[in-house]
């Protein structure tokens, strides 16, 4: 019987004598992913996310293109520290982060792996030995660039930090971020992926180190092209009494995950999870979360909503484990979902499992359409159908905006939103 050949083996073999950092780092993840290679459907983490069409087409790394301040000019705040990448590479030009105060360090990973930083301990982290995990160890194989945040203890980061990624042709871009919190360190960190028509793949791996007392927030926006493969997971570890509050907006392209594994590492951690998926035509947009309540006196509190026209079909699953020895633990999550055609479909599964008694712990989820009352009463008042179904939408989704406490991150996402508000409804 022959042997199928694994995925990217052939572009790794050619890559790999240009890539920056430690070649034995990478040796090692390409072998974990090979062992396993692109998870299958009957992987449970993975069963409503077909990867076929990644794993078959074979994706070279994206070549270079240019940009102008003029293209990104939508997604640039002037009050924030700002890294720019194009395909998947960092536009020196474009990115502003001179005025980072001491006591931080904004550079990008290529940069930093050049330069002969070891960053193997933290980056080695990210993927286990799960197959579940395989595409996290193709990422730490075949990662280029991405951002490297480095804040001291006790500093906090008034100026929001924007990492904003674009890709202008088909191709594949893997992306690495890494942020390490010291103690009671604090930032605002907002990520933006945007991009063209063309098909083109980003696998995007997040890192956060957050030590004791520190807080990040963080907020998220895919607004991949229509053809975009968006697959990205986020790493998180929460020392005692850290907090990490994360709300991530799932706009754009054909197929997209977004993953978030929380451990919470030190007593008295706490964490927030929030997400809107706006899915249209035969959009899947895939959110899996684990939270783990290692220790005990620890918060998470998850809140997922998406609004689904045409054949879009949006998955929620959501795990909250609790550890023996995790006692007060109070974790709480939620998935809503709203249906604006009888096409469209939500597939949810919020699960828990609970090792300890003295714990308080909840889920639940909802499917269902718009208010036919609130309907009519917004019709009676002399709105047309589209605009009363527009101001239901935005009520339905403002929770989750409203986790944002940065006024930047939260024009962003909210601008975005309204934009498929307006697609939609002006079509």
């Amino acid at each position: 019987m022959s042997v199928q050949p694994v995925p990217y083996a052939d572009q790794f073999e050619r890559l790999k004598p240009a890539l920056p950092g430690p070649a034995g780092l990478r040796e090692r993840a390409f072998e974990r992913y090979a062992a396993h290679g692109f998870p299958g459907l009957k992987r449970e983490a993975w069963r409503y996310t077909k990867l076929t069409p990644i794993a078959g087409a074979g994706f070279e790394p994206a070549g270079e293109s240019e940009l102008t301040p003029a293209d990104v000019a939508a997604h640039v705040t002037s009050d924030a520290l700002t890294l720019v990448f194009v395909n998947g590479r960092l536009d020196a030009a474009l990115s502003n982060v001179e005025q980072a105060p001491r006591g931080v360090t904004i550079e990008s990973l290529g940069t930093a792996l050049a330069r002969g930083d070891d960053l193997s301990d933290w980056l080695d982290q990210a993927a286990t030995d799960s197959p579940d995990d395989a595409l996290v160890a193709l990422n730490t194989a075949l990662m280029n660039d991405g951002a490297v945040i480095r804040i001291d203890d006790g500093v906090r980061v008034e100026a929001p930090i924007h990492l904003l990624f674009f890709a202008k042709r088909g191709g594949m871009a893997q992306v690495r971020n890494v942020v390490v919190a010291g103690k009671g360190a604090r930032a605002t960190i907002f990520e933006g992926y945007f991009g063209g028509a063309e098909s083109y793949w980003t696998n995007a791996v997040n890192q956060f180190f957050l030590a004791p007392g520190a807080r990040i927030e963080h907020a998220r926006q895919q607004g991949e092209g229509p053809s975009a493969y968006h697959i990205a997971a986020s790493r998180v570890r929460l020392g005692e009494g850290a907090r990490f509050d994360s709300v991530a907006a799932m706009l754009g392209g054909a197929m997209a995950r977004n993953e978030t594994h929380v451990t919470m590492d030190g007593t008295g951690a706490h964490c927030r999870l929030a997400g809107v998926s706006l899915g249209r035509g035969r959009q899947l947009h895939d959110n899996l979360t684990v939270v783990d309540h290692a220790v005990p006196g620890c918060v998470s509190d998850q809140v997922f909503k998406a609004v689904l026209d045409d054949q879009a079909h949006a998955v929620f699953q959501g795990k909250v484990i609790v550890r023996q020895d995790a006692q007060h633990t109070d974790a709480r999550q939620a998935n809503h979902n709203i249906l604006l055609a009888r096409t469209a479909e939500a597939s949810s599964k919020p699960e828990l499992e609970i090792f300890a008694d003295d714990v308080k712990c909840a889920h639940g989820a909802t499917v269902g359409e718009l208010d036919e009352d609130m309907m009519f009463y917004l019709r009676s008042r002399g709105l047309d159908e589209r605009t009363a179904r527009a101001l239901l939408v935005e009520g339905f989704v403002v929770e989750v905006l409203d986790r944002v406490a940065s006024p930047s991150s939260r024009d962003l996402l909210a601008t975005g939103v309204g934009g498929w508000l307006h697609g939609r409804h002006g079509r």
